[in-house]
């Protein structure tokens, strides 16, 4: 205490008024994607602008919080370079949030001839908004399990045609070498545990096959549970 009313008494007698933040401002509650710094649609309302230079498939989805570094910077979903993604929480605690926010930004981005979207929706049915956008192909929901067959057996062919067509080579190397012919195909699930539990676990075996391979062949992952 002594010390504390010191140092008190050395910064009134110097006029130094200026209080030290420790710390930067608590993460706001509601934050929209045009507020963070960098966020660029492409999509201007009635087609999208063909993004430049190296192939890229990322999108913002919030602020992300670094106190040791005393920073806060947009968080950047990017499959390109980190492949699959999964989000992990418990009840209502926003993973199908984070999912609606990340479509919402890739749809934003890229047109339907640089990624095509399927879904399964087990949870609140919040992928319903992205249901009749050009990009996605389809999305099953809880209840219509039948459709899921038909929808992995796609997934199956995908993997199949991509494993003739790149002939040993990479997505990204084809892409590199004969442009954007071939749109990357984004498989989301949200909540991933009630799909297993209602389908039986039936799906296990191509599901393992999409996150061993599908990296190499532009077909990505993107779960909740």
């Amino acid at each position: 205490d002594a010390v504390v009313e010191y140092l008190k008494k050395t910064a009134l007698d110097n006029g130094y008024t200026r209080g030290m933040q420790l710390w930067l401002p608590v993460l706001p509650e509601t934050l929209y994607l045009e507020e963070l710094s960098g966020y660029e649609p492409l999509f201007d309302g009635s087609g999208w602008k063909q993004p430049e230079g190296v192939w890229k498939l990322s999108a913002m989805a919030g602020l992300s919080d670094d106190p040791v570094n005393q920073a806060q910077l947009p968080m950047e979903v990017d499959f390109a370079e980190g492949g699959h993604h999964a989000v992990c929480g418990t009840v209502a605690s926003g993973k199908s949030t984070f999912l609606q926010t990340v479509l919402y930004a890739l749809t934003g981005r890229y047109s339907p001839d640089w990624l095509n979207i399927y879904g399964i929706d087990f949870s609140s049915r919040m992928l319903a908004p992205f249901e009749d956008m050009p990009h996605t192909g389809g999305i099953v929901y809880e209840g219509l399990q039948e459709k899921a067959g038909r929808l992995f057996h796609l997934m199956g062919q995908f993997l199949k045609e991509r494993k003739e067509l790149l002939k040993g080579g990479t997505y990204a190397q084809y892409v590199k070498n004969v442009g954007n012919s071939l749109p990357a195909v984004l498989l989301v699930i949200d909540n991933y545990a009630g799909f297993k539990e209602k389908t039986a676990n039936e799906y296990e075996d191509i599901l393992i096959q999409i996150a061993r391979e599908g990296v190499s062949y532009g077909i990505f992952l993107l779960i909740s549970s």
